[in-house]
């Protein structure tokens, strides 16, 4: 069980690489046939009509001073990948919170949505190590993350997001089967230790 006492820090996230030239030889050259205009612009309506309801009508207590509400939008078609986490998080401190998805219930490995109330961001991040360096904002091009926003209100501290389910390269969310979760939350408005570390499991097909 991850309940660990642990430093956090941030790096700025590292800059996109410049896209590299592809040369076709000119002695064989190949021919790509671009999408049709009806099937591209049904691909971009299969994303765009994937959206969070206006109520998050799930909840799972984390403990008694943290709550995830939730909704699970499946993706559509079934397997398509579009699938989204509806998530807002509510924790009763005063300072940043986070929530991470892990494969087996480590720190280390796992890839966390923190929420600092000082410079007003949600961000996905790697937590490679325990160290402060090691806990770093990914990549601008996975800055994937919409529907954002970190307030206090009423002695809390509310973490709104929407998350794809399944993104390249990055742990998925089950819409079947145990998903580990982790979530910490500190003092202070910028990210550092951490006074709460828990773990939890959700199974979504159970909802």
């Amino acid at each position: 069980e991850y309940n660990e006492t642990t430093p956090f820090n941030i790096s700025d996230p590292t800059a996109s690489l410049p896209s590299q030239l592809i040369h076709q030889p000119s002695t064989a050259p190949t021919t790509t046939t671009a999408p049709s205009s009806e099937t591209f612009f049904s691909m971009v309506n299969l994303v765009s009509t994937q959206a969070c309801p206006n109520t998050l009508e799930k909840s799972t207590e984390i403990d008694s001073s943290a709550t995830l509400h939730y909704a699970i939008v499946p993706s559509n078609p079934p397997g398509s990948g579009n699938g989204l986490l509806c998530g807002r998080l509510e924790a009763e401190n005063d300072g940043w919170v986070g929530l991470a998805i892990s494969e087996n219930g480590q720190m280390i490995g796992s890839e966390s949505i923190i929420g600092l109330l000082g410079d007003n961001t949600v961000l996905k991040y790697e937590m490679a190590g325990k160290s402060n360096a090691r806990v770093t904002a990914m990549s601008v091009e996975k800055q994937t993350l919409t529907d954002t926003s970190i307030v206090q209100e009423d002695g809390k501290t509310i973490m709104e997001f929407t998350k794809l389910l399944v993104e390249d390269g990055e742990i998925p969310i089950l819409e079947q089967g145990v998903n580990i979760f982790l979530h910490a939350r500190g003092d202070g408005s910028s990210l550092g230790f951490h006074s709460q570390g828990l773990s939890f499991i959700r199974d979504f097909s159970e909802d």
